[in-house]
């Protein structure tokens, strides 16, 4: 059985940590999407806000464009589990476009957060079928 969790944390980027669980334990599955979406929002809020005191906006834009992929890929690495900002309105198509999944998702949230829902509460979890499983 193939599970996928989906968990968004917004800051000033959206997150979107994919956790795939082999063992179809779906609580663990969220606990550990959480936990990715926390540890990068750390890791790049941490570097933006370092960048900001020494250079100012100019040098938070390299931040994210540079370090955020980094950051992402190496939880990747780290954990097996596919870590990416994604949003609506990628400024870089290269490395944050999402997929149709993902963009029924963040555009659901867009609609639930001008409801009045707050941004940081708002999260999807979804068994997924694929052809290699759920």
């Amino acid at each position: 059985m193939r599970m996928t969790a989906f968990v968004l944390a917004v800051s000033t980027a959206l997150w979107l940590p994919a956790v795939v669980r082999a063992d179809g334990e779906q609580d663990g599955a969220v606990a550990e999407a959480r936990a990715l979406t926390s540890q990068l929002a750390r890791e790049l809020g941490g570097a933006l806000k370092k960048e900001m005191a020494a250079s100012g906006p100019e040098g938070a834009i390299g931040v994210c464009r540079q370090m955020a992929p980094e950051i992402a890929g190496n939880l990747s690495r780290q954990t097996g589990s596919r870590v990416a900002r994604v949003s609506l309105r990628a400024r870089n198509p290269m490395l944050g476009q999402p997929d149709a999944f993902e963009q029924s998702v963040l555009a659901e949230f867009d609609r639930r957060a001008a409801a009045g829902e707050k941004p940081d509460a708002l999260e999807h979890v979804e068994v997924v079928s694929e052809p290699a499983g759920r």
